[in-house]
């Protein structure tokens, strides 16, 4: 009965003085964002036969794609301090369904490229105003709030993934991006409507970007307990990254399953993220970053080796699926505690900076996996994996 009383209390705080409508629009547009991102991974088999690319190349694509959008971070970032949430997010979703539109109607490699670098930053745009605008309008509830909508990025992760290959089977590649241009932009119409004018700081120290603003900025994301946080989301993106990126490819080079599984297995990978991140983000509210990290840290170090060592069957791969899933609730914790660490002048300026830094050198991670596939060593990139997961749960008892 008492946890009945707790759920419903929960609700009411998240739904209460129409914060419901913005947390509903924050998380659809979430949804499209990540989970279009991440059906490149499914799409890369047949873009590598369509184009005739190597597994560097491929991996070089989604360097480029999260390299961009580690580029966007920053300047998103400002702009959400200095012009609202609102206009900063409605534009991600407008520009990423151009985005779409070019990707869609690339017949040379280069035309790809340029367009998945134009997605990356029109997404990244996304990124950090999604964090500022829940977090300040729940001040005792933005743990939660932001784990629902990361969760609402993996119902979108679990869904396009497994539509897009399907649809990659049955026609093209090019359909696989293409249904959910119409999707972008019905989404810049509902973020336009649902989220306040004026939704975050109008009186800023960012507002006036001078030298002192910049040595405001990075004191305050350089002080030790943010750079702490900072370095173990940087070893869980980079895991993150390598491994999103590749599992599916990984799934069917090194243990001979076919793309079209793949797909359904890589989606039943993010369904997990659904009950992850929510949980992940109730346990930080209640417990604190530390023990959360260190459990999921923990489970994802023993998950990795049991994948590469046992799981050589379909079932045991099934079975082990939703234990890989600890990887996604990481950055639900670790980057709703550096948004509380941040001052509310500057958050999003701060958050940008951060998540600039490590989502350009979490980039490079699906180029270092395609190098080691490459050479042969698939197996020995995920004991890497396994490796960091060991180096973040020790940081993290650091400051438990």
């Amino acid at each position: 009965m008492e946890l009945l009383s707790r759920g419903s209390s929960i609700i009411d705080d998240l739904w209460s003085d129409g914060r419901g409508y913005v947390l509903i629009a924050v998380s659809g547009g979430w949804f499209l964002s990540i989970g279009i991102r991440m059906i490149y991974p499914v799409l890369l088999p047949y873009i590598r036969v369509d184009f005739n690319i190597s597994l560097t190349v491929a991996g070089l694509l989604l360097t480029m794609l999260w390299f961009a959008y580690a580029l966007g971070q920053t300047p998103g970032g400002i702009w959400a301090d200095r012009l609202g949430e609102r206009k900063v997010l409605g534009l991600s979703t407008l520009v990423s369904g151009v985005a779409l539109v070019i990707i869609s109607l690339s017949n040379v490699l280069t035309l790809l490229f340029v367009a998945t670098v134009l997605f990356g930053i029109a997404t990244a745009l996304f990124g950090v105003a999604r964090f500022t605008v829940l977090s300040n309008l729940y001040t005792k509830r933005d743990g939660t709030a932001i784990g629902l909508t990361m969760a609402a990025g993996d119902v979108g992760n679990a869904l396009m993934p497994p539509i897009a290959g399907l649809t990659a089977a049955v026609y093209s590649w090019r359909f696989g991006f293409s249904f959910a241009i119409p999707l972008f932009f019905m989404m810049t119409v509902i973020l336009w409507v649902a989220i306040p004018a004026q939704s975050t700081r109008s009186n800023g120290v960012t507002n006036s970007f001078t030298f002192d603003t910049l040595q405001y900025v990075f004191r305050n994301v350089s002080n030790r307990s943010v750079l702490i946080v900072v370095f173990i989301q940087l070893l869980g993106f980079w895991v993150w990254q390598g491994f999103t990126g590749f599992y599916p490819l990984y799934l069917t080079e090194v243990k001979g399953i076919s793309p079209g599984i793949s797909s359904v297995v890589f989606g039943l990978f993010f369904i997990i993220g659904i009950v992850i991140k929510p949980a992940s983000g109730g346990a930080y509210d209640r417990f604190g970053i530390g023990w959360t990290v260190i459990i999921l840290s923990g489970t994802m170090a023993v998950s990795l080796c049991m994948l590469v060592i046992f799981a050589n069957t379909l079932v045991a791969i099934l079975l082990l699926t939703p234990f890989l899933g600890a990887v996604l609730g990481m950055a639900t914790v670790t980057l709703s505690h550096l948004t509380n660490l941040l001052p509310k002048d500057m958050q999003g300026t701060g958050l940008g900076l951060i998540r600039s830094f490590y989502i350009t050198i979490g980039s490079l991670s699906p180029t270092v996996i395609g190098l080691f596939a490459d050479y042969g060593y698939f197996d020995h990139a995920l004991l890497l994996f396994a490796l960091f997961s060991i180096v973040i749960l020790i940081a993290a008892w650091n400051i438990k």
